[in-house]
């Protein structure tokens, strides 16, 4: 029997509880054999007909709503997911900026310091030390390159900083006179 068609069971039993169970199993309405005339199985279609609509109506908006939640429920996966990668953004900003704020007086300080050795004639371990910090400097600046990369700045976004040579100059003999480098 097609699921959208109406059933009407007849029974036997002068029981309405048997008539209420096969009701139950799936049947819109019952007539019980010797008890019904021609005014009870006119209401008993009718009613079956239309609770069987009204079924039919139920399964359908039922369907509507199931996949409007399965809907509802990958759009809110794809929400968190496309927040975490935001969040993933912000954090590598944060940690590119940081490490780029450490990283260039360090790589100044190391071009300074190749200036001067350079004059001065170093040698020996003070220079293969001078060239491990320039070629840690590169690696970490390597990293920082990567990080952005990965969140891709927008157009127009200020990705370098300006300041005077000069007062970074100055900062960096004051830096080493004090014995700080």
């Amino acid at each position: 029997m097609a699921p959208e068609s109406a059933l009407i069971v007849q029974t036997g039993n002068d029981s309405e509880s048997d008539a209420m169970e096969a009701v139950a199993a799936g049947g819109q309405d019952y007539l019980i054999k010797g008890r019904f005339d021609g005014d009870g199985l006119f209401r008993a279609i009718r009613y079956a007909y239309s609770r069987k609509q009204l079924e039919n109506r139920f399964r359908k908006v039922n369907q509507d709503l199931e996949a409007a939640l399965r809907e509802l429920k990958q759009v809110q996966a794809d929400r968190i997911r496309m927040e975490r990668l935001q969040a993933v953004e912000r954090v590598s900003r944060g940690i590119a900026h940081d490490i780029n704020n450490a990283l260039t007086p360090i790589v100044a300080s190391a071009d300074y310091l190749s200036t001067l050795a350079a004059t001065e004639r170093w040698g020996g371990r003070s220079r293969e030390m001078l060239l491990g910090i320039k070629e840690s400097a590169q690696v970490v600046a390597s990293v920082v390159s990567r990080l952005r990369a990965f969140y891709q700045p927008s157009a127009g976004e200020n990705e370098g900083t300006t300041f005077d040579v000069g007062t970074v100059m100055d900062h960096l003999q004051h830096e080493v006179s004090s014995g700080w480098i």
